[in-house]
């Protein structure tokens, strides 16, 4: 099983869930300052990744309008920079 890095510079709505994975580099759990300060990679599955299509209306703009949702199976996050001990 492979992974690749994805590069992201985006937030998440739930990035609590990111305290759940421990650096295989350095073995510390990502802290609430790690996350709030972007200190992290991701790594995901390079397979069995999943993409969806929705239509929905948009009273907006007046229109029917298609989202896209891709779904990526997060297998890693190490820190950028590991905290010293």
């Amino acid at each position: 099983m492979s992974t690749v890095e994805l590069k992201f510079e985006g937030t998440f709505e739930s990035s609590n869930y990111l305290k759940d994975f421990q650096c295989v580099n350095c073995n510390h759990y990502l802290s609430d300052k790690d996350i709030a300060e972007s200190n992290y990679s991701l790594w995901v599955s390079d397979y069995s990744n999943e993409l969806s299509r929705d239509e929905f209306y948009s009273s907006l703009v007046g229109r029917k309008l298609t989202q896209y949702n891709l779904t990526f199976w997060l297998k890693s996050v190490e820190h950028e920079y590991c905290p010293s001990d």
